[in-house]
């Protein structure tokens, strides 16, 4: 059983392209267009890493500085790790959290990856597809606790299940194979909801790969939208990370999202008032357009412009929204996306049925599911 299971993971290292070719491996390989993402490879299982994906992945958008514990973590994890100790963390800032809560409005869980009737046609015999492919995804809370000597986030615990009950996972309760597997669980459901949360992006490939089908998908766009508001939170960089808590008094210096996109947001701030020279009528015409429900529809966006400042400001937002942000989100696709073990797309399965024993739980991850590249096995991650 070990044997094929690490066989099954080394068909995941196979997808990538070698760097030198021929017999003793020291000729540059000219087709080395696949090169694997080593990093990812060699790290993905350790917390360390899980922790510092939230603070410099494709959605450093997510997490959060814990103010009050009480009213921004569940019951679950505050009673499992007690007010006091909490609030102690939150009180030196070093007590951070994700909280997938749009996630947990979604009604269809699992989703079929091929759902009627949108493919009446689509099986094996031209007839409606086989309703045999469930993608299940999770709305987790996720602790963190910030080393500021080690300048590095670790986990401190895992809720997976909006339910009074649920239970909080943590490394030191886990066998070493479930661990893995409920972060693998916190790492779907990123991937779910990157694609609104973070990237804002209005469009999906299709439900067999979208985690949570199409239709709640949009439903998710739909959602983000009724909250959207130009100068808040998403696009205003300063505003947004003090949305999340991430206020001028909070220093965390690992998280790079914040250090280097602020420097890249002051630096466009400057551009944009320097190169603004208020012509008034062409500027109102802007304001006009981009406002008018027929048109542009942009909810927050100034209806007019009384004096320059406002106009670099809202250029300076629209270029961090097309520069700064669109690179945090997604310049890293590549290195934590193409090893699908790091961050899968979706899952097969919950750990409802996960075994008993930690030791066949690794085969288990790797059973069923999506397959990582062309020649690879299907797993459940």
């Amino acid at each position: 059983m070990i044997t094929r299971d690490l066989r099954t993971e080394e068909a995941y290292k196979a997808c990538f392209t070698k760097a030198t070719i021929g017999q003793l491996g020291i000729l540059p390989n000219p087709r080395n267009f696949l090169p694997p993402p080593t990093y990812a490879v060699d790290n993905w299982e350790k917390d360390s890493e899980f922790a510092r994906q939230f603070f410099c992945g494709v959605n450093p958008v997510m997490i959060e500085v814990a103010k009050d514990p009480e009213k921004q973590l569940s019951n679950n994890l505050v009673n499992h790790f007690g007010k006091e100790k909490l609030q102690e963390l939150a009180g030196k800032n070093q007590l951070l959290f994700v909280s997938y809560d749009d996630l947990a409005d979604l009604k269809v869980n699992p989703h079929q990856m091929f759902p009627l009737p949108q493919n009446e046609a689509s099986g094996p015999d031209g007839g409606p597809a086989p309703q045999v492919h469930p993608t299940y995804f999770d709305a987790p809370i996720v602790a963190f606790i910030y080393d500021y000597d080690k300048d590095e986030l670790d986990v401190l615990g895992i809720q997976l299940e909006r339910t009074d009950d649920a239970r909080v996972y943590t490394k030191n309760t886990c066998g070493e194979n479930e661990w893995l597997a409920v972060k693998s669980q916190v790492t779907a459901a990123d991937r779910g909801a990157r694609r609104t949360l973070a990237s804002f992006e209005a469009k999906a490939f299709g439900d067999y790969q979208s985690s949570v089908g199409v239709g709640q998908f949009m439903q998710l766009i739909e959602k983000m939208c009724s909250r959207y508001s130009f100068f808040e939170k998403k696009t205003s960089l300063p505003n947004e990370l003090a949305s999340r808590g991430f206020t001028e008094d909070v220093q965390i210096p690992a998280y790079l999202y914040r250090e280097d996109g602020m420097k890249l947001w002051n630096a466009i701030r400057g551009f944009a008032i320097d190169f603004v020279d208020l012509r008034h009528e062409v500027v109102q015409e802007w304001a006009k357009e981009t406002t008018d429900p027929e048109k542009g529809a942009v909810k927050g966006f100034p209806k007019s412009f009384e004096d320059k400042e406002t106009v670099a400001k809202a250029l300076q937002t629209i270029m961090w929204m097309t520069s700064g942000l669109h690179a945090a989100v997604n310049f890293p696709q590549y290195e934590e996306y193409a090893y699908v073990l790091n961050k899968p797309l979706h899952l097969r399965a919950d750990l409802s049925t996960l075994p008993d024993d930690d030791a066949e739980i690794r085969e288990w991850m790797f059973e069923h599911g999506q397959d990582g590249c062309r020649n690879s096995p299907p797993a459940k991650i």
